[in-house]
């Protein structure tokens, strides 16, 4: 079972056992069409470009949250418990989770940060945000930290551990979850279209 972390990153992973890390733009009709397939609410400034921070409230009700969290030009990746009566047990994950009661969408993604990381995320370190009614209502959010912070990862109590691994990688994994694909792929067209 720890071996299978090794295998996606060597280098730059820890596990529990540790403790004791043609152009296609981005509203063509695929990328249209998967967002509405997935319940994705997103607003355009001006009519032509995605805008993300800024141009939708925190007004929607939302379950929870995650982070597609780079540190330098790498994601951070959690593998999922298995053995747990949780959806994709086993596969690579991004910090985030479950709502408390009365927090706001940033308030969340940056708490479910810092438990299953140990990363202080300030609201600044988000770059992107959209929100999604399925499988879940969530929000999902972009952020961004100098690669020297991954020094800094203090693995939680949830899942087998951490790894770094480039958004590409992560994208061809089997391992991934298959909506989070989609949704790092639109914030990657969205940071490509900036």
């Amino acid at each position: 079972m720890w071996a299978m972390l090794s295998v996606f990153s060597s280098a730059c992973a820890t596990t529990r056992r540790d403790r004791q890390e043609g152009q296609r733009g981005p509203w063509s009709n695929s990328v249209r069409q998967s967002r509405q397939r997935a319940g994705i609410v997103t607003s355009l400034a001006g009519g032509s470009r995605p805008s993300y921070i800024g141009a939708m409230e925190y007004d929607r009700p939302f379950d929870g949250a995650k982070v597609a969290l780079f540190l330098g030009d790498d994601l951070l990746v959690i593998r999922r418990d298995e053995g747990k009566p949780i959806p994709w047990p086993g596969y690579l994950d991004f910090p985030g989770g479950g709502r408390e009661a009365g927090e706001s969408p940033v308030a969340c993604a940056l708490r479910e940060t810092r438990e299953e990381t140990g990363l202080i995320l300030a609201p600044a370190d988000l770059f992107w945000r959209a929100w999604y009614r399925a499988p879940r209502r969530m929000w999902f959010f972009g952020a961004r930290l100098a690669e020297r912070r991954r020094d800094e990862v203090r693995f939680g109590d949830e899942g087998q551990g951490w790894a770094m691994m480039p958004p590409e990688s992560y994208m061809r994994d089997a391992m991934a979850i298959p909506h989070f694909r989609d949704r790092l792929q639109i914030l990657l067209d969205h940071a490509a279209a900036r």
